[in-house]
């Protein structure tokens, strides 16, 4: 079934910039989870990549800090459920057990060292920041224009992280 692009702007926007997975993005607009990642690889192909756009929103709203903490409880989260799986799989022998926790040791130093050394995520948070200042801005003091203003932002959204992101 063929999705209007009004509705894959709604994913985006539902996996942007309310945080939701893109599976609850994808579900809340009535799409499978299978075209929405599609949506998302040919729109990163395009030059707009939703993660950086998602994430640069993160830091408008709460620096790179802010950012680095949610990333890092996300990150932890998931590791809890590992660890969880692996210590209930009796068949790891110690070796494989020390090989698993050195990989995620890994991944937690990596994710670390690339949040602490984005540039585009500064300018792209900047632009959103300014784009939510100005929704605000619109909304409260040109009611009557909000309608086209939203009707524009995304799509600028995506022009937005294609330049920055």
């Amino acid at each position: 079934m063929a999705h209007s692009s009004k509705t894959q702007l709604a994913v985006r926007s539902t996996y942007v910039n309310e945080q939701q997975d893109l599976t609850a993005a994808a579900a809340e607009h009535g799409v499978s989870y299978g075209t929405a990642r599609n949506w998302k690889k040919r729109a990163k192909d395009e030059g707009d990549d939703w993660d950086t756009a998602r994430n640069a929103l993160l830091l408008s709203q709460g620096g790179k800090k802010e950012l680095l903490n949610q990333v890092l409880e996300r990150f932890y989260i998931q590791s809890e459920r590992i660890f969880e799986s692996i210590e209930k799989t009796e068949q790891l022998k110690p070796q494989e057990m020390v090989d698993l926790m050195s990989k995620w040791a890994d991944s937690m130093s990596k994710v670390s060292k690339f949040l602490g050394t984005s540039n585009n995520f500064d300018k792209i948070g900047f632009a959103m920041e300014l784009l939510q200042l100005l929704s605000t801005f619109i909304r409260n003091d040109y009611p009557q224009h909000a309608n086209a203003f939203l009707e524009i932002l995304e799509p600028f959204g995506r022009e937005v992280s294609k330049t920055y992101g």
